[in-house]
């Protein structure tokens, strides 16, 4: 009896654990082999405020935009003052387009070519410093 408590007790904890790690904002990812934590934008507002406002970006983190369905969504660089890159992620966690985002500028929109569920901006340069291109596959918990 006292076996099944304990398994009990730790299917419980564990239970509770994931909860928790799926409700914090960060989340570890892997692309190209390359280990890295990312926040996530998962809500409207979240997404809508993305990364507006900071100064700095430590190299090895990025945000990763989640949205509900397949969407065209678009993006801008207003009151952002981090050179960014943007991967455009579908479904298949497959990167359809990567495209260079300059800081402050609100009269450029970027776009996917096609839908897609995710959207991942990092450091300006940090796709191409770590051999990162369309068609390769993300992964992330």
């Amino acid at each position: 009896m006292a076996v099944k408590k304990r398994w009990a007790v730790f299917g419980v904890v564990l239970c509770a654990g994931l909860m928790l790690v799926y409700a914090l904002p960060l989340r570890p990812m892997l692309l190209n082999g390359k280990f890295m934590v990312i926040e996530t934008a998962r809500t409207p507002q979240q997404r809508s405020r993305g990364l507006q406002g900071r100064s700095y970006l430590d190299k090895q983190r990025g945000m990763l935009f989640v949205f509900p369905e397949e969407a065209m969504p678009q993006f801008w660089m207003k009151d952002t003052f981090i050179p960014l890159e943007i991967a455009f992620i579908d479904k298949q966690k497959r990167i359809v387009d990567i495209q260079e985002m300059i800081p402050l500028r609100t009269d450029m929109i970027y776009s996917p070519s096609k839908k897609v569920c995710y959207a991942l901006e990092m450091n300006s340069g940090w796709f191409k410093a770590n051999n990162v291109k369309v068609g390769d596959r993300i992964f992330f918990w």
